[in-house]
């Protein structure tokens, strides 16, 4: 509905003192002025003008939530903490100032200050060789209904004390840059061709512990298939949001923390995930699951 201009609202208000109805008035204003405005439009003035007195509408004057002494906080987070998001912001505003502002407000008084970000993505390359064999692989433990729980699964990673693939922001042309991980190695599940796995020590211990002959042969590149990739990921979700290394020790101390504190619950928890996966890899036809 367009705005009544301010020869038409005067029209209106002579025909309402006359004691003409909304309708009556909507036809006259055809009639005389050939536009066509509703009776709910004239309706609608009216009401405003018996309120407020004021034939021209005024525009509500928001008073602003966020001043200088805000974005200076803000902006110190920020420099303390580069990873801050803005829901931790919004967070802390509302503790310590007791300031009700929303995300997307944060983040516009975020780039405002100059603060600007770029995540680093990776994706899982699968050929379609691979997608087959996926298939085929979710598919028969679906039909043996295979529970995982005599599984032991193996894997290694990498843990470096830059960002990998989180959120960090940044002013352009300042000291503090984003330096994104270097682009990890292609994992695989057990058993592959990795050195680890074949390795004299590994199998010298699987002969020991009578495994060597109940290997479970898993597709090549499905890291969503190996349960312990979950394991990987909190452990550096817990290195870079707790611990924050700046020291090798530090790092290492960390890793050995999370590792003694991992529980037999979060083990089968995290094996349990497998079977969300699964359905899944069946669903895209051994394409990424997704997760």
């Amino acid at each position: 509905m367009s705005r009544l201009s301010l020869s038409v609202r005067h029209i209106i208000l002579q025909c309402s003192v006359k004691g003409m109805s909304t309708v009556k008035i909507a036809r006259h204003l055809q009639a005389s002025l050939n536009q066509k405005i509703s009776r709910q439009a004239v309706y609608e003035f009216l009401k405003r003008h018996r309120l407020t007195g004021q034939i021209i509408d005024q525009r509500p004057q928001y008073k602003t939530k966020v001043n200088k002494l805000h974005k200076r906080v803000i902006n110190m987070w920020l420099s303390e903490n580069p990873e801050m998001t803005a829901q931790q912001i919004s967070k802390r505003l509302k503790d310590l100032f007791d300031l009700d502002i929303s995300k997307k407000y944060v983040c516009l008084i975020r780039r405002g200050l100059g603060w600007t970000t770029r995540r680093v993505k990776y994706c899982q390359l699968i050929s379609h060789k691979n997608k087959l064999v996926r298939q085929d692989w979710c598919l028969d433990a679906l039909n043996k209904k295979e529970t995982f729980q005599n599984v032991i699964f193996t894997d290694e990673t990498s843990v470096e004390m830059g960002s990998d693939g989180r959120l960090f922001f940044h002013k352009p042309n300042s000291a503090l840059q984003c330096h994104p991980a270097k682009r990890p190695k292609p994992k695989h599940s057990y058993k592959d061709n990795d050195s680890k796995h074949k390795s004299k020590s590994t199998k010298k211990w699987m002969e020991e512990n009578d495994i060597m002959d109940n290997v479970m042969e898993t597709p090549a590149s499905s890291p969503d298939l190996n349960p312990i990739e979950n394991v990987w990921s909190t452990l550096k979700y817990y290195l870079e949001t707790v611990v924050k290394p700046k020291k090798k020790a530090e790092l290492i101390a960390g890793i050995r923390k999370f590792w003694m504190n991992l529980s037999a619950t979060d083990c089968g928890r995290y094996i349990d995930h497998i079977h969300r996966v699964i359905p899944y890899v069946v669903l895209n036809e051994g394409a990424p699951s997704g997760f």
